[in-house]
Parts: C-alpha cells; sequence; structure tokens
C-alpha cells in the first residue's frame, strides 16, 4: 500500500467550500480541502475496578459464575447436537443424489 493509499484510509476529505458555499447548489471545483481524522480511544485512569460482579470474590459471584458457564455449556451442547442433525441430514441427501447419479450414468453407457 502506498503512503497516499494509507492517507485515504485514515483521512476523510471535506471540500468546506462545497458545504458552506450559499452561491451553488452542486459541488464547487476547488483545491481548499481539509482532513478530519477519526481516532478516539478512551482510557480510564483510575484504579477502580468497573463494577461487575465476576470481579468480585464474593460466594454469590462465584455461583453465578459457575450458573453462567453451566448455561453455557449447555447451550454450546444443544447446538452441537443440532449441526450434526443437519449434517446426517445432508450426508443423506448427498448419498441419494449419488445414487441418482449413478442410476443415470449406468442408463447413459446401456
Amino acid at each position: 500500500m502506498s503512503q497516499s493509499q494509507a492517507i485515504r484510509f485514515r483521512y476523510f476529505p471535506l471540500r468546506l467550500s462545497a458545504i458552506f458555499s450559499p452561491t451553488t447548489v452542486g459541488l464547487r471545483s476547488s483545491t481548499a480541502m481539509t482532513s478530519v481524522h477519526f481516532n478516539s480511544r478512551y482510557y480510564s485512569n483510575s484504579n477502580i475496578s468497573s463494577g461487575h460482579i465476576r470481579d468480585s470474590d464474593s460466594t454469590f459471584s462465584k455461583k453465578e459464575k459457575a450458573v453462567e458457564d453451566q448455561w453455557i455449556r449447555t447451550h454450546d451442547a444443544e447446538k452441537i447436537k443440532h449441526l450434526k442433525e443437519e449434517l446426517d441430514k445432508q450426508k443423506k441427501k448427498l448419498e441419494e443424489l449419488e445414487d441418482k447419479f449413478d442410476k443415470l450414468d449406468d442408463k447413459k453407457k446401456d
């Protein structure tokens, strides 16, 4: 990637004369351009925790974490079961299509 392409990806050119000109309806050809750079990150300077229940060491938070983890495991197991059923259906369809193809191929040879 060339330097000019990298600059195009990082900056959005904005023609101020086309936006703020009361005399023209369309875009004006102007060389006056400005670049707007969108790069904002927000960091916390404090040492205070964000307040999540999982961050605490209480018995309630441990129990809640265990319940959530168990729900996730059962949910994933259900999804895997459903995907295996879909895979079996697709395998059956594939076998049927291969059988039809073989029958048609045998008829063509005869």
